[in-house]
């Protein structure tokens, strides 16, 4: 397997790269960790960018009408630092250069959270609970990065969201490989390469995504090159953003398996359509089938199977079958 590109990932500073929450602590993150050889890390705390101290008086968001957006509070001083935080955020996020992959924020958190943060009703202790929502900074990532890949710390430890996650932020940055080669040779030869590596990995999207990505490579309407890369990245980073049902993968895998049925023993195919049916059922990660038809890419030298991204879609050692318990309906 080629190395993989690097992807560039925005963090929130206090997993694993600083002493920055409220109460001075770091948060421990095994799989931030993990992916420190593999990715480039850009560590941001929201909180300390806007002036608090560490330690802090908590913040909170908090919504008094039920129609109003929620105001990011500090309940022992009163401030309202929500225009700040709005200010901050969208400054950061505009002032990224280059490309950006992914996001891993805190998860909970007033500022960086992105599903489920607290809304109270009221700045007081007693103060009602209200819903559940994104942080101010957490809410304005997918307005400027719509297709980026976006996880917090706590879906890190579910299996499919995790390898989900991976598949795309490592496809992405591959992709900005190719590009970058195109436009530094201004041919589409890389682009194509690129394209045919996905080609399994697009297929488990479906057959429609497969050939409306494969129609922009194509290019018979005669586009600029730049613009045939653009057009590119978003429809392949808008594909990535839905995870393949199980289903979807159950076909490619077989289809993937055929190349091999001539070769590999009854034994063999049937341990592997056994370990299919653990992988419907949510009892193995995507990885554990992948790795059986990649082994028989490697031990029968299929090279076009083996070039495939789909078998092999994240460096290897990050791979791993622990899981919360959480999330196993996922793809």
């Amino acid at each position: 397997m080629a190395e993989s590109a690097r992807p560039r990932i925005v963090i929130s500073r206090c997993l694993e790269f600083g002493s920055c929450r409220y109460n001075g602590l770091t948060i421990a993150c095994p799989t931030v960790r993990r992916l420190m050889p593999h990715v480039e890390f850009l560590p941001v705390c929201p909180e300390v960018e806007i002036g608090l101290g560490v330690p802090r008086d908590p913040i909170r968001l908090v919504r008094v009408r039920k129609d109003d957006e929620p105001s990011l509070i500090q309940p022992s001083s009163g401030l309202d630092l929500t225009a700040k935080m709005l200010d901050f955020a969208r400054e950061f996020l505009a002032g990224l250069e280059g490309s950006v992959e992914g996001f891993i924020l805190k998860s909970r958190s007033p500022s960086c959270g992105i599903l489920d943060t607290k809304v109270y009703s009221g700045i007081g202790e007693g103060s009602p609970l209200t819903v559940r929502t994104a942080g101010l900074f957490g809410a304005e990532v997918p307005k400027a990065f719509p297709d980026c890949a976006l996880i917090d710390e706590g879906r890190l430890l579910e299996v499919s969201l995790r390898e989900a996650w991976f598949t795309s932020v490592f496809t992405m940055a591959g992709f900005e490989r190719a590009k970058a080669a195109s436009l530094k040779t201004g041919r589409s030869g890389p682009l194509v390469s690129f394209h045919d590596s996905a080609g399994l990995l697009l297929l488990s999207s479906g057959r429609v995504c497969l050939a409306r990505l494969g129609r922009i490579v194509a290019n018979h309407s005669g586009k600029p090159l730049p613009q045939v890369l653009d057009s590119y990245g978003r429809a392949l980073a808008k594909a990535l953003g839905h995870p393949s049902p199980k289903d979807a993968n159950v076909d490619v895998l077989l289809h993937a398996a055929g190349h091999f049925e001539k070769q590999v023993s009854s034994t063999e195919r049937a341990w592997f359509l056994d370990t299919l049916e653990e992988y419907r059922a949510g009892q193995l990660p995507l990885s554990a089938c992948t790795s059986i038809v990649s082994s028989w890419a490697v031990r029968f030298e299929n090279e076009h199977l083996g070039s495939q991204l789909y078998l092999n879609p994240f460096p290897r050692d990050l791979m791993e079958i622990s899981d919360s318990g959480k999330g196993r309906g996922g793809g």
